[in-house]
């Protein structure tokens, strides 16, 4: 989708790596952090095929180097590792209040706005992966990208811009299913990875704006427009999001909406829409608890008459206590009509430990 927008964006990032090759590094910083964690997952299903019982260890290591250039611009470079297999990975040149960069697997565009609701650990989407509750779709999600930022507009708001050229991907879709998000190792229940692709190279441009409107009161809206290159084939992908976030002393409540519709193969296409609310508090500086609800709707457009399937709802109560370096972690989610299967049930309780250093 060679789209003016996506010109654009390529222009001023390859503006930027020019001036780095042309004016030098004037001063570097870098910082080393990671984390280490090991996380088990069970549970019990319901007119649905037996979970499986997993334990899981996870190693993460993040380089950041910051500085500034010789004419005065700002430049940032973020190397992050899962396991020790590199996974994300970005260059940001700017001056200001704007930036361009370009990357892979990092949080920019619309992906600014899926994490508007509040939790105490996992997000709905991340606690298994294995219900059918859809994310957001994206263009970096383990694609590379490119694109800019403004920030502080209309006060503290941030506007990130992202374009993803011929990728064979968008959030990690394949036909017919709904893995959607990327995930880590001890977040998956039984074997279910989510590193499947579709078969049609897609360009894809996505744009996520949040701004703090009070200090209690976050806002976000994004969306996501990509074009199949064989759209005989495939549909093209469109998904939209937008959520509210209220926090006061101890206590936050969120609420969250996206769709995603026109996604995969022709033949398989489905429209999802999930709402989400949820709400923690604070019971000590070091302990927190939350409860979290989403309720996906899913219409199959492929028939000639489009299909409303049964409705997935998915609930997580979750508790986190923190000693410092170490933190623990534990959810109970109770998810109805997995992948919208009527009388397909499944609850799953998560524990996890976490170091960080």
């Amino acid at each position: 989708m060679q789209t003016a927008l996506g010109k654009y964006v390529k222009l001023l990032t390859a503006t930027a790596l020019s001036s780095v090759m042309s004016t030098g590094i004037a001063m570097s910083q870098l910082k080393i952090s990671g984390y280490q964690e090991t996380g088990f997952i069970t549970g019990s299903t319901k007119g649905m095929t037996e979970s499986a019982k997993t334990l899981g260890t996870e190693t993460g290591l993040r380089f950041d180097i910051a500085g500034k250039l010789n004419n005065g611009m700002d430049y940032a470079m973020i190397l992050d590792t899962n396991n020790f297999s590199v996974q994300s990975r970005l260059l940001t040149i700017g001056s200001g209040n704007f930036e361009v960069y370009g990357g892979a697997e990092t949080i920019k565009g619309i992906e600014l706005t899926r994490t508007i609701n509040p939790y105490v650990n996992n997000r709905n989407q991340d606690i298994t992966n294995g219900t059918g509750l859809t994310d957001v779709l994206d263009g970096t999600s383990s694609e590379n990208f490119v694109g800019f930022d403004f920030k502080n507009i209309a006060g503290n708001g941030r506007l990130s811009v992202t374009y993803t050229p011929n990728t064979d991907q968008v959030g990690r879709v394949a036909a017919g299913t709904t893995l959607t998000n990327s995930v880590q190792t001890t977040d998956l229940a039984g074997t279910t990875a989510n590193y499947t692709k579709t078969d049609a190279a897609t360009s894809a441009i996505t744009v996520g704006y949040v701004m703090d409107i009070t200090p209690q009161i976050r806002i976000g809206v994004g969306v996501l427009k990509a074009d199949a290159k064989d759209g005989t084939i495939f549909d093209d992908a469109d998904a939209k999001t937008a959520g509210i976030r209220f926090a006061q002393g101890p206590f936050a409540v969120g609420y969250q909406y996206h769709k995603n519709e026109n996604h995969t193969a022709i033949a398989t296409s489905q429209t999802n829409k999930v709402n989400t609310v949820s709400a923690t508090y604070a019971v000590t500086k070091d302990l927190s608890v939350g409860v979290a609800h989403s309720k996906q709707d899913r219409t199959l457009e492929a028939a000639s008459v489009a299909v409303v399937q049964p409705d997935l709802k998915q609930t997580a109560f979750q508790v986190g206590y923190s000693l410092g370096a170490v933190v623990l972690q534990g959810d109970y989610m109770k998810a109805t009509q997995v992948n919208h299967v009527a009388g397909a049930d499944h609850s799953i309780v998560k524990a996890k430990a976490k170091v960080n250093f």
